[in-house]
């Protein structure tokens, strides 16, 4: 209907199961969609994913912890299509680098499955002192990290000694007041613009934004910008794919390619008891180098 009345370009769908379902209509009316999917495989050159892809935070924050000397890490992980992502991710990172990702724990969501996932972590490292694993990457959140903490608390292991990393999914003020999560370590999009984006809009809605609506400020802004500059308002796809990347109001540096894929460039955050702070900045810029830009407002 959207097409019919003239639309030249699609901010959306949400889920790859939609795309699935919008993508013959728009690709056989020539019209290009921008998505809040984090699922790469549905990425073409007519296809954008914008979402945060799970392989990218999986980088982000693999090569600060082998950077810090993190060489062999464990993983807990849901037995899922999320979980096995990362899995695949993890291994292939530390794989090219050198380092080991041993032992690899799927569970099945219920507190007793991950009771026994976490009980063969620690039962690995009794058995393999000479080999145990330094950090532990934790492929969840919400009650399933609760339920995941309340575990290792009931075995020998360590977290004084032992680091915990995550990836967005742990970007939630509640992790905070779990004192066994303080020190560790996860990736995100810079907080400082998404909080200043979130307390704009609460003064004007009264109300705090979910975590999607800093996705769809940028996708508008960015593609408002770009049509700003073109006297017939048309969506040029080579300014969507510069490879500069654009400096997105809420979320940080973000890139479009030729393929669909994008690229973000985030934060490392580690977990406080006053809050989330920020270890090591996302960079402003793509390689190779270029003019850093200011986010608009």
């Amino acid at each position: 209907s959207a097409i019919e009345q003239g639309a030249t370009f699609v901010i959306g769908p949400l889920f790859s199961q939609s795309v699935a379902q919008v993508k013959p209509v728009t690709q056989a009316a020539g019209v290009p969609m921008l998505t809040f999917s984090n699922t790469r495989e549905i990425a073409t050159p007519d296809t954008f994913i914008f979402g945060f892809l799970p392989e990218q935070q999986v980088q982000r924050v693999a090569d600060y912890a082998f950077l810090h000397n993190l060489r062999r890490v464990a993983l807990l992980a849901p037995n899922d299509a999320y979980g096995q992502k990362i899995q695949e991710s993890l291994t292939t990172i530390y794989g090219k680098k050198g380092g080991a990702v041993t032992p690899i724990e799927l569970y099945a969501p219920s507190p007793a499955n991950i009771d026994a996932a976490v009980a063969r972590l620690a039962s690995y490292n009794d058995a393999n002192q000479d080999q145990a694993f330094q950090a532990i990457f934790v492929a969840d959140g919400g009650t399933q990290l609760k339920n995941i903490i309340n575990s290792i608390k009931k075995t020998n292991l360590d977290l004084s000694k032992i680091k915990l990393l995550g990836t967005g999914l742990w970007d939630d003020p509640a992790i905070t007041k779990m004192p066994e999560m303080h020190g560790a370590w996860f990736s995100s999009s810079p907080p400082d613009i998404s909080q200043a984006f979130e307390q704009r809009f609460k003064v004007i809605y009264g109300y705090k934004p979910i975590r999607l609506a800093s996705l769809a400020y940028d996708a508008v802004s960015w593609i408002t910008q770009i049509t700003m500059k073109n006297p017939n308002a048309k969506i040029d796809l080579q300014m969507l794919t510069d490879p500069a990347g654009y400096l997105s109001p809420t979320n940080g540096l973000v890139r479009l390619n030729p393929d669909g894929v994008n690229d973000r460039k985030l934060a490392i955050m580690e977990v406080t008891p006053s809050g989330f702070r920020v270890i090591e900045p996302a960079p402003r810029t793509f390689d190779p180098p270029g003019i850093e830009m200011e986010p608009i407002r």
